[in-house]
């Protein structure tokens, strides 16, 4: 994304793989005003390398990244897919850290400065039952963020940290299971735009689940596990039907 009236450059996974994918330099690349999409994999080395020529040659005037990719699966330890956490750990974590490795020179390069924004989720804060790889990878990308920020903390680049609960997104709308206060999407939008201009850098919400988490996070550590440990049958996630691993929601029944 750019500043208002610039060009941004929307990346991720494909459901049919980067096999698939046109060409971003040349015939497979086309913009209108404000988008300039690049088909490709965020975590395919030459798809990020080939974003970052398409930004260079088409998005000079780049002043900020978010990084919005993400994939939402359950570990089953009844039915463990290795294969299937590896890559939810790739989607979510490492293709953050090739996509803002590749744009950083370009950010940093801007006479007004610039920014990287990444989702984490409230995920990162504790592990959840059958979470294994998704609440590690949000909380190593929880990490990765703060360590840029530290790093780049006198200069003119702003690490955002965005840290959402339950938003209605084609993500939550794989879970079977309830999630009280879920936001539209439209109205977390706007709150992370609005925080953004004031520029504070942990953006949180809704305020509600942050507050709980912020409570859990007190509970003493053999609390916490014994009464997670009872949620284990209420996490049920459905898989999105263009994802290729696919497995069932109930507990010792999961495959690939």
């Amino acid at each position: 994304m750019t500043r208002p009236g610039g060009q941004g450059a929307p990346a991720g996974p494909s459901p049919e793989g980067p096999a698939n994918q046109a060409n971003p330099v040349g015939a497979g690349a086309w913009s209108w005003t404000g988008v300039l999409p690049v088909a490709g994999d965020v975590c395919q080395a030459g798809d990020v390398s080939r974003l970052g020529a398409v930004l260079r040659e088409r998005a000079a005037d780049l002043s900020g990244v978010f990084y919005c990719v993400g994939v939402s699966r359950p570990d089953f330890v009844e039915a463990l897919d290795v294969e299937r956490a590896v890559d939810t750990v790739r989607v979510n974590f490492e293709g953050a850290l090739r996509v803002f490795y590749e744009v950083l020179p370009l950010v940093r390069a801007q006479a007004g400065g610039g920014f990287l924004a990444g989702f984490t989720s409230m995920a990162a804060d504790r592990g959840f039952p059958r979470g294994h790889s998704y609440c590690a990878a949000k909380a190593a990308l929880d990490r990765l963020l703060e360590s840029l920020r530290i790093d780049l903390y006198e200069t003119s680049v702003k690490i955002f940290t965005i840290v959402p609960g339950y938003v209605e997104t084609p993500m939550s709308a794989q879970n079977r299971f309830p999630m009280p206060g879920i936001w539209p999407v439209g109205k977390g939008v706007t709150h992370i735009l609005r925080r953004l201009e004031r520029e504070e850098q942990v953006i949180r919400f809704p305020w509600y689940h942050s507050w709980g988490m912020a409570l859990l996070g007190l509970l003493p550590n053999r609390l916490y596990w014994w009464l997670a440990s009872r949620q284990r049958g209420q996490v049920r996630i459905e898989p999105q039907a263009g994802d290729r691993f696919q497995w069932n929601a109930e507990p010792g029944s999961a495959g690939r």
